[in-house]
Formats: structure tokens, sequence, C-alpha cells
């Protein structure tokens, strides 16, 4: 895992299991069976909410649904 805003060099391999950070990045630790069990407990989690995503938002709109989203307003109904 490489930390928010560190900086790898250019042909740096990074180990699958280890914590680099810095500028330059260097190697902090290794991550414990815990923490790679909550990162892959989250990505199956993402994963789940952006299939939920992607079906809620592949519904097409009908038209009255879509001149409410365009006038950001309910229509008067006595137009």
């Amino acid at each position: 895992m490489v930390a928010a805003g560190a900086l790898v060099r250019q042909d740096t391999r990074i180990p699958s299991g280890e914590v680099w950070a810095g500028n330059p990045a260097k190697f902090l630790r290794k991550l414990t069976d815990k923490e790679i069990a909550f990162i892959a407990e989250s990505a199956a989690n993402y994963k789940s909410l952006a299939q939920v995503h992607a079906t809620q938002n592949a519904k097409p709109l009908d038209d009255t649904d879509f001149l409410k989203v365009i006038q950001k307003k309910p229509m008067n109904p006595r137009l």
C-alpha cells in the first residue's frame, strides 16, 4: 500500500502487504492480517455499491422526469 501523497521513484518495486510513505517513498511496515482483511472487505463493499449505483442510474428517464431534472423544480400542471 502506498500512502496518499507518497512519491514513488521510478523502478521502485513495492511488494504486496507493505506500507510505503514519504517523499521519496520508503518502507514503513508490513500490513497486519487484520488490515489486509479490512481492505479486501472494503473493496467488496465498494464493488457492491458500484453495481447498485450502475443499476439505479441505468433506468431511462421519461419525458416528465427529464423536464423536472433540467428545470430543477416541479412542473406546474396548470401550464
